[in-house]
């Protein structure tokens, strides 16, 4: 399940996580998969051996950003719409 994540969070997922979450899994990328992590799990996880969990949280990380993909869009771009008259 998605935790409840911002408008912000969500566009960062979109706009800045996405285009490098299919590349590689480094120390210098390793930050962002974790925050990607985090903020789709609703969790603060602190990972103190890259070489241990790294890779495994990053794959969970892309698993999840493909399972709820069209629901972080849905909360990074709000449908507009046109509002009902009250009367």
């Amino acid at each position: 399940m998605l935790a409840k994540i911002s408008k912000s969070d969500a566009q960062w997922l979109l706009n800045t996580w996405a285009p490098i979450r299919g590349g590689r899994v480094d120390n210098s990328t390793f930050q962002m998969f974790l925050k990607a992590y985090n903020l789709m799990r609703g969790t603060n996880t602190v990972v103190k051996c890259f070489s241990c969990e790294g890779r495994t949280i990053a794959a969970i990380a892309n698993s999840m950003f493909n399972q709820y993909q069209a629901e972080i869009e849905a909360i990074a771009k709000p449908k507009r719409g046109r509002k009902k008259d009250a009367s």
